[in-house]
């Protein structure tokens, strides 16, 4: 039988010696080291002052990227000769050899936004590069390994790309919405739409990467991993997916018909979620038949069903602004029911302690702007994330944003 010869990958001390940095006789003598002290070869090469730390991190990358393809062999071993020759970075000398990479620009790219966002400290990039372009893992998910930044925040700078490789946003828009995003934690597209922006997507869409995640069938990891790489490759993530063995073809194919039963509300996107789910793990049903049976599952009252309609709205803002979890909404309500009382009461009461008189205050606040029309329950949101960050009177927070004008010509 004939067994297909494998490729040959670029050796690091091949290189060296063919790029003139080290010669064939210091190649001999490091391996020898490396073997009796098993150790890594570039460290002894290091140590042993072959090479310095500078040109042995410019050869790790040029390994990474020839392994990668994105590098041919002989610019890679130029720009190394020319690395020690003029003392300069490699990607200068790459530059000066006429090499450009979309995915070495693209991850440069990448850390210059994180960093001009203040979400990432400049030494955790170049510690985060360096073992990008040394491993071949892209580089959000690098950061993400190193508890560098959350997987938010790597999510959030990639769709930052996205959307300005497409150009629907400035470079300062981009920049100010992910430091926003790093410091208060909600979707960069709600920032931009915040901002002024157009809607970035439509109302409870999901994306493909979310489904999956939710799902279950991917991990958050590897979707950054394969959104990076969608982004480079110009190639939709559900391409990148299968092509990784990470989701079987006809498990896309469901979720973007999912997708679109979400667009007609045919669907709601937790439905969704659960039919694949639940398609994923079997080979019986058809998606047809998960959707009908879910779709036809009795969908429970809310746990404000039953209360006086001001009680229930003031409870819908306060579990909405996050002050009260879905566990404590349920208990006051179910409490509320049965003691016959107000939820001010029962707020207030001195024996439940669940807000502080602020942000029951704040709550209020927001209640009576969203019912004036004076702010959406999505702004009040968002300026109830400022306003527990910064501190201070709620009033001026929407001042500063820019609202107040606005609230303040709704009371006329």
């Amino acid at each position: 039988m004939h067994t297909p010869r494998k490729e040959k990958t670029a050796l690091l001390g091949d290189l060296l010696v063919r790029s003139e940095l080290i010669s064939r006789h210091d190649l001999t003598t490091a391996l020898t080291i490396a073997r009796q002290m098993s150790l890594p070869l570039g460290h002894i090469l290091s140590v042993n002052r072959f090479v310095n730390d500078h040109e042995l991190y410019a050869a790790l990358r040029v390994q990474a990227l020839i392994r990668d393809k994105l590098l041919p062999e002989q610019q890679g071993l130029d720009a190394l000769s020319m690395v020690r020759e003029k003392s300069i970075p490699l990607e200068e000398a790459l530059e000066t050899k006429g090499w450009k990479s979309e995915y070495y620009e693209f991850t440069n790219n990448l850390g210059k936004l994180l960093l001009d966002a203040n979400a990432l400290a400049e030494e955790r990039l170049e510690a985060g590069v360096a073992v990008c372009h040394s491993s071949g893992l892209p580089l959000a998910r690098v950061l993400v390994l190193q508890g560098a930044i959350s997987e938010f925040v790597a999510y959030a700078a990639l769709t930052a790309q996205m959307l300005l490789r497409d150009k629907k946003i400035a470079r300062d828009q981009a920049v100010g919405a992910l430091r926003l995003t790093s410091m208060h934690g909600d979707t960069i597209e709600d920032y931009l739409e915040f901002g002024g922006l157009r809607k970035i997507r439509p109302d409870h869409i999901l994306r493909l990467g979310e489904m999956f995640v939710l799902s279950e069938l991917v991990s958050e990891l590897d979707l950054l991993s394969a959104v990076e790489r969608g982004l480079v490759e110009a190639q939709p993530i559900g391409h990148i997916l299968v092509s990784h063995n990470l989701i079987k073809e006809e498990v896309i194919e469901a979720a973007l018909r999912l997708q679109d039963l979400i667009r007609e509300h045919k669907l709601d996107p937790l439905q969704a979620v659960d039919v694949l789910k639940e398609y994923a793990a079997q080979d019986k049903l058809s998606l047809e038949e998960i959707i009908l049976r879910v779709a036809s599952k009795k969908v429970l009252p809310p746990p404000t069903a039953g209360l006086q309609a001001d009680d229930a709205k003031l409870l819908e803002t306060i579990h909405g602004l996050g002050f009260v979890s879905e566990l404590e909404l349920a208990n006051i309500c179910k409490e509320v029911n049965k003691g016959g009382i107000s939820v001010m009461d029962y707020l207030t009461s001195e024996t439940r302690f669940l807000l502080t008189e602020a942000k029951l205050k704040t709550s209020m606040r927001c209640r009576e702007l969203v019912d004036r029309g004076a702010l959406t329950l999505e702004q009040a949101i968002f300026a109830v994330h400022i306003w527990v960050w910064s501190g201070g009177d709620f009033d001026n927070v929407i001042k500063d944003i820019g609202w107040l004008p606005e609230i303040e010509k709704s009371r006329q």
